[in-house]
């Protein structure tokens, strides 16, 4: 993210979530080395388990 004239344009214009490691909300870390954990992070692989069970039981219609 440089050159840096305004701090906070570049966070908003440049920054993504790829740039965060470590997040904690009231004392619980919800992501951990760039890995969401917890709620959302069960909730992104069980999405993507069905996903593949999907893609599985009918093939070519999703996608690869």
């Amino acid at each position: 993210m440089a050159p840096m004239l305004d701090p906070y344009a570049a966070v908003v214009l440049a920054g993504h979530p790829g740039l965060v490691r470590t997040v904690v909300c009231d004392g619980v870390v919800v992501k951990r080395d760039g890995v969401l954990t917890g709620p959302v992070g069960r909730a992104m692989e069980a999405a993507a388990a069905s996903l593949a069970h999907l893609r599985e039981a009918v093939p070519g219609v999703l996608g690869a």
